[in-house]
């Protein structure tokens, strides 16, 4: 596939001047003819831009792209003008399937994605359970106790390391007691758990970006199916581009020539005559 053509910022400041400096038609005829341009190219933009999909400001953007080429190329006759037109026709078509590239990308990684990645998700849970942990953590330290809700909440997450001290206990308990039995060893358990959460916690925020990027690049290509469609539509545009541009260059060259013969012609003439007058 060819590689696509670009256009810097710095050479269409340069189009942008040198459309600037063209002066336009000087003939009765071509000022005539150019009374038109406006018409033609605003009833060709209505053809080519579909706002709701290229964006808001669509038209005025690809009425400046043709503008653009129309100051690099300064077609001249309808044949030239139309080229030039295909020619932003096509580069717009190109336009529009980055667009499309880019809107099947999201469409799969995120907005068709119902949970986050797996690493997100769980990172999101350990904060939630250290945010209780904490809470509780804070309310012993003042009080010396917890309230029965307080309790229940936190006695899910502190199962294991209870269920341990409670064997250091030699209270052989198959699940730890309905009532709070709040001691040392219960803050001992709530103080570990604390920290136990706190490391997964900083482990799993380190991490988190690296998954949250690694997932998002796992999903920067488009589906097989929207990849080909994609593929073929932008080399139908790179063709179209390439044909029109060769067709403007071959006209203005056969102009160039034409006018180079009839200048030399009326040189001809010119000297022709002198030399009768003399």
């Amino acid at each position: 596939m060819r590689r696509r053509k670009t256009v810097t910022e710095k050479k269409l400041a340069a189009n942008r001047l040198n459309a600037k400096r063209s002066t336009g038609p000087r003939t009765q005829r071509g000022m005539n003819a150019s009374k038109f341009n406006a018409v033609k190219t605003g009833l060709f933009a209505k053809h080519v831009v579909i706002p709701v999909i290229d964006g808001e400001d669509s038209t005025e953007q690809f009425l400046g792209l043709l503008a653009d080429l129309q100051g690099e190329f300064q077609p001249e006759g309808p044949a030239e003008d139309f080229y030039v037109a295909e020619m932003a026709r096509s580069m717009w078509r190109l336009r529009r399937a980055s667009l499309c590239e880019k809107g099947s990308v999201r469409n799969v990684a995120m907005w068709q994605q119902k949970r986050p990645p797996n690493g997100v998700e769980k990172s999101e849970r350990i904060r939630r359970e250290l945010s209780i942990v904490e809470k509780a953590r804070e309310e012993y330290m003042n009080t010396r106790t917890l309230s029965p809700e307080s309790y229940q909440t936190l006695l899910p997450l502190l199962k294991d390391s209870y269920q341990v001290d409670l064997q250091q206990r030699n209270l052989a308990r198959v699940e730890p007691p309905p009532k709070p039995m709040i001691d040392d060893l219960f803050g001992n358990s709530l103080e570990w758990q604390s920290q136990v959460l706190q490391g997964v916690s900083s482990l799993l925020m380190s991490i988190g970006g690296e998954i949250v990027e690694d997932y998002y690049a796992g999903h920067a290509l488009p589906p097989e199916a929207a990849m080909n469609q994609i593929l073929r539509y932008e080399n139908a545009a790179q063709k179209k581009f390439d044909w029109a541009l060769q067709r403007l260059l071959e006209s203005q060259q056969r102009r160039q020539e034409d006018q180079a013969s009839a200048s030399v012609q009326v040189r001809a003439i010119s000297s022709a005559t002198k030399v009768d007058a003399a």
